[in-house]
C-alpha cells in the first residue's frame, strides 16, 4: 500500500534560491523503495516582476554534493515509525536542497514563475505520476527540479507515494 508523503522545506532550512543552472531540490529513491511523484507547487516570492524557469528531469550523473537535506513526513498521522516497516518506507526519499547542477538527460515538465509571487501547481492525473525506482543515490534513480533562470527566492511543496 502507498504511503503519501509530503516534502518541503522547514522552517529551519533556507528557501532554495533560484540561480541558473542550480538543482533547487533532487529526490532520490532509496535502494529497497521507489515512489511516484503525485504533485508539486512552486510559488516565487520576489517583489518585481522577472521571468523564472524551471526544469523538471531526471538526471544523467548522481548528484554528490548536497547543501541541505529534506526530510519526507507522511501525511496520515496514523502512521507512525513502529508500524512494522514504516520507518525505512517514510525514509525511501531522500531530498537535497542546492548542491551541484546535474547533467539533464530529458525534460519531463518545464514552466515558468513570474517572480512576483507567482505560483505554478502541478497534479497528476488519477493512477499516474512520475516514478522514481529504487536504487538509493543512482542517477537513474534521481528526479530533479533545476533551475534553468532566475534569482528568486522559491518556496514549494512535494506529495509522493512511497512504495
Amino acid at each position: 500500500m502507498p504511503i503519501p508523503v509530503s516534502l518541503a522545506p522547514d522552517q529551519a532550512n533556507a528557501v532554495p534560491v533560484l540561480a541558473t543552472n542550480v538543482n533547487l531540490v533532487t529526490s532520490v529513491a532509496t535502494a529497497t523503495r521507489a515512489n511516484t511523484l503525485r504533485e508539486f507547487q512552486f510559488s516565487a516570492e520576489g517583489t518585481t516582476s522577472a521571468a523564472q524557469e524551471i526544469i523538471v528531469s531526471r538526471v544523467s550523473t548522481a548528484g554528490t554534493t548536497p547543501a541541505g537535506a529534506l526530510t519526507c513526513r507522511p501525511l496520515n498521522t496514523s502512521y507512525t515509525a513502529g508500524m512494522s516497516g514504516l520507518a525505512s518506507r517514510i525514509a525511501s526519499t531522500t531530498a537535497y536542497t542546492g548542491g551541484e547542477a546535474a547533467v539533464l538527460t530529458g525534460t519531463l515538465i518545464r514552466f515558468g514563475l513570474n517572480a512576483n509571487g507567482a505560483l505554478f501547481r502541478w497534479v497528476a492525473a488519477p493512477g499516474l505520476g512520475i516514478d522514481t525506482l529504487g536504487g538509493g543515490v543512482v542517477a537513474a534513480n534521481q528526479l530533479t527540479f533545476y533551475s534553468k533562470s532566475g534569482s528568486v527566492s522559491t518556496a514549494f511543496h512535494m506529495i509522493y507515494d512511497e512504495l
